[in-house]
This record gives C-alpha cells, structure tokens and sequence, in this order.
C-alpha cells in the first residue's frame, strides 16, 4: 500500500471492517446463549461470567495495547489484533465445557482491547485535523454493523450450529487480518523512543488527572448503559 494512496477509500474499510470483525463475535456470542448455554450445561449465571471474561479482558489489555501501537505502528498492531480474536472465536467454536469458553472470550475480550487504540491512531496519522471526526465517527460505523450481524446470528443459530457460525465469524476475521498486512507496509509515524522501561509511559499516562476523570466517567456512562 503506497502512502500516497487516498485513505479514505484504500484505509478507512479496514478499520471499519476491523470493529465489524471485532463486534460480531461477542453479539453473536450474546445473540446464541440460549443454545450455548444448554449445550454446555450452564446457566445463566455461568454465562454473566462469559461477559465478564470478554470486557474484564479488555480493561486489562487496553493499556498495553496503546502501547503495543505505539510501538510497532498501525498495521501490525491491527494484525496481531486479528490474530488474538482469531484464536478466541476459533477456541470458542470448538469449546467443550465452561473453562474454555471463558478462556475464549477473554481471547476475543483481549484482542479487542487493540482495536480501539490502533484505529483511532490509523486516523489522526492518515487523516487530515478538519475531517478527523468525519473519519473517526465512520469507521464506528462497524460498531454497530457488527452488532446487526452479530445478532442476525442468533436467528442463523435455529439452521446452523453455533460452533459452526462461530467458525464463519473467525473466517470474517481472519480475511480482513490478512488485508491488514498491507497496512504493515506503511510508514510507521515515528514516536519518542527514549530508553525507558516499557512501562514508563503507563505510568505517566495512568498519573494523568484529566484522563483518569475521562475514564471514569466512560465507565459510568458504559455501566449505565
């Protein structure tokens, strides 16, 4: 991929198509539970515990993930990504019992947690400050097409079993992964590569006043809804 390509048709698809690839697997999760639920021999219970696993994942992993970007740039962030949902939605087509679903979804729940970072860095890198909320507030867009996809699933669900829909959601994946690679071929936008631990730049983000009052408030807003 040339960098004097334009973005907004040979980049933005991408990072839409990564939340697509991203939301699909937890709504379809989601939009099955009643069959995955008896196939499994849970309960509803147990699977609360499903969700906990993906979200708490990506509370863990998002601060590592910023970094993670920072670091190897947009397109290998966005592969490995891929690669981390990939092997979480593969796992959970194949789940036996409750202990590897929950893995599985801590897989997706972590993979997911690099999405966010990583688009929102494919945007202010390749596009312009007076349309960055214009690309921005598109490639959101995939949020909720994932989700419409994700719980037409639990219709597809009545025809097709839920280990083999899981296995399509993980092929959705793993095609837009592979044309991720030709983001790798980019230019990484250079960052401030001094010698600090890789931690230290964590730590000096998690000591912002702002940004803590911004998270928790996200918070807030995310648990009501």
């Amino acid at each position: 991929m040339a960098e004097d390509e334009n973005p907004w048709t040979s980049r933005l698809s991408l990072l839409v198509l990564t939340h697509v690839a991203g939301t699909i697997s937890i709504v379809s999760v989601l939009a099955m539970a009643p069959l995955v639920t008896r196939d499994l021999g849970i309960g509803a219970t147990e699977f609360g515990f499903f969700i906990t696993a993906y979200y708490g994942a990506q509370a863990v992993f998002s601060l590592p993930a910023g970094g993670l970007v920072d670091r190897v740039g947009v397109g290998w962030a966005l592969v490995v990504c891929h690669t981390v949902m990939l092997l979480g939605a593969v796992l959970f087509s194949q789940a036996e019992n409750f202990s590897m679903a929950l893995a599985a979804l801590a897989a997706m729940g972590a993979g997911y947690s690099i999405s966010n970072p990583a688009t929102a860095r494919g945007v202010l890198e390749w596009f312009p400050a007076k349309r960055r909320a214009t690309a921005m507030g598109i490639k959101q867009v995939g949020v909720p097409l994932g989700g419409i996809l994700g719980a037409g699933n639990g219709a597809l669900v009545t025809l097709v079993a839920w280990g083999d829909i899981m296995l399509g959601v993980a092929g959705l994946i793993a095609i837009n992964g592979v044309l991720c690679l030709r983001l790798t071929r980019l230019a990484k936008h250079a960052v401030d590569q001094d010698k600090q631990h890789p931690l230290a730049n964590i730590r000096e983000v998690m000591r912002d006043g702002n940004i803590n009052r911004f998270v928790l408030l996200n918070g807030l807003y995310n648990f009501g809804q």
